[in-house]
């Protein structure tokens, strides 16, 4: 495993402004300097700063009364030895079973040292802690830890962990303001949409759990769509997540309706026409050729769903292929031939004989018809509730016409609860 020796890349104070008038010291990195900010702010958007120091720990806060009256009150971040979990604690209030975030030291990073895995996620948890201040004074933030004096393993740390949006999101519950950072986190994710849509598309059950998290309404129901239009194999790998975030019942609800469609579709494909196969000997020629045409179509479509490519509501891996050939009309590449065949197998019995030209130019262009017949009874199924582009073979593409609605978002269900409790 490679190593790497680096220095701390990233100032914690940054340009962030320290102003003359305020009443709260905060130190995030030891020996970098502080931010000194107006308590008022910080009490108008937190709900833990919005407490005292008095309220919150015995003794007088920390400091010199300033003008104003107002206490001069300082913090420092302070993590519990040998972990990441890092909270302000008033300066007169520290402890010795807690440390400060070192950012001058020098870390052999690798990837098998716990140790320095702690000081990277201490670092994420400190620039949190200064994105949320900045949140606060309505200063943009951004993920700048993948700079290239950040070091390897960082870069593979934030890409591999979200680990920007999570110490921030994380940060903001600690200290009562999570409606901020929400905000942040909702705009950083839009500016990455192409990015997010196309793992949503991928990875449907982890991002499933990112739109939780973060409370985002247009991935959960992109990320939705994906997972419950999912072959049957991939379903059920998935389902550990929608019981683990608590939406299974929603999803096992989608995933019926899902199913019982597709079912439907099939039937009607089936059974768009009642075809008796003695009825070629009609003496209206043209019924009998039409209706030969909806014989080979049932006879093609029941091949793709009854054997081992199990398409169409069989839901094996690729199984709306059979929708995407019909749609695109792919299958009519291959009509001359099997038309032939069809009608060789059907009438192999008869001596010497051998379909005309003609009378496969004319089965042909029934079979088109029947085709294109077939097209609208499955344009619906192909409407996509989703936005992401598909860039593999577009007929493996899996259906997504099953839409979440806003109102089953879980989050609002649950705040829905919630009024209906109080009232």
């Amino acid at each position: 495993m490679s190593t790497a020796v680096y220095k701390r890349a990233i100032r914690m104070p940054g340009s962030f402004p320290r102003f003359a008038e305020g009443n709260v010291e905060i130190e995030l990195c030891q020996g970098e300097g502080t931010f000194l900010l107006h308590g008022h702010i910080l009490a108008l958007h937190s709900s833990w700063f919005e407490a005292s120091p008095s309220e919150r720990w015995s003794g007088a806060p920390t400091g010199d009364f300033v003008e104003g009256g107002k206490h001069h009150c300082a913090y420092q971040l302070r993590f519990d030895k040998g972990t990441a979990f890092g909270m302000l604690l008033p300066t007169n209030a520290i402890t010795e079973d807690t440390e400060p975030y070192d950012g001058k030291s020098v870390y052999h990073v690798s990837e098998d040292d716990a140790a320095n895995l702690v000081y990277l996620q201490r670092r994420m948890v400190a620039e949190g802690h200064k994105n949320m201040l900045k949140l606060m004074y309505h200063v943009p933030v951004t993920c700048d830890y993948g700079s290239p004096g950040a070091g390897p393993l960082i870069k593979k740390y934030v890409k591999d962990s979200d680990a920007f949006l999570r110490a921030l999101h994380e940060v903001g519950r600690a200290y009562g303001c999570e409606h901020i950072v929400l905000r942040q986190i909702h705009e950083t994710l839009a500016l990455d949409c192409t990015t997010v849509l196309d793992d949503c598309l991928r990875k449907p059950a982890k991002m499933l759990e990112v739109a939780t998290t973060y409370q985002s309404g247009w991935i959960f129901k992109e990320a939705g769509a994906h997972l419950i239009g999912r072959s049957d194999a991939a379903w059920e790998k998935a389902q550990d997540q929608p019981h683990h975030l608590g939406i299974r019942e929603l999803f096992d609800e989608k995933r019926k309706k899902f199913k019982l469609t597709l079912n439907q579709v099939d039937v009607d494909l089936l059974t768009s026409v009642d075809v008796d196969m003695k009825s070629h000997k009609s003496v209206d020629q043209r019924i009998a050729e039409m209706e030969l045409a909806y014989a080979f179509f049932r006879k093609w479509l029941s091949d793709c769903i009854h054997k081992d490519a199990r398409q169409g509501s069989r839901l094996g891996s690729g199984y709306a292929e059979v929708y995407h050939r019909i749609d695109q009309g792919r299958q009519l590449e291959e009509t001359p031939h099997a038309v032939k065949s069809y009608l060789l197998n059907l009438y192999g019995d008869i001596p010497g004989y051998t379909p005309s030209t003609a009378t496969l130019a004319e089965l042909e262009k029934k079979v088109a018809f029947v085709f294109t017949h077939a097209k609208g009874k499955i344009s619906y199924i192909l409407e996509a509730k989703t936005a992401a582009e598909y860039k593999g073979k577009v007929l493996h593409r899996a259906l997504t016409f099953v839409e979440i609605e806003d109102k089953e978002l879980p989050w609002l269900e649950a705040s829905d609860d919630d009024s209906v409790m109080e009232e």
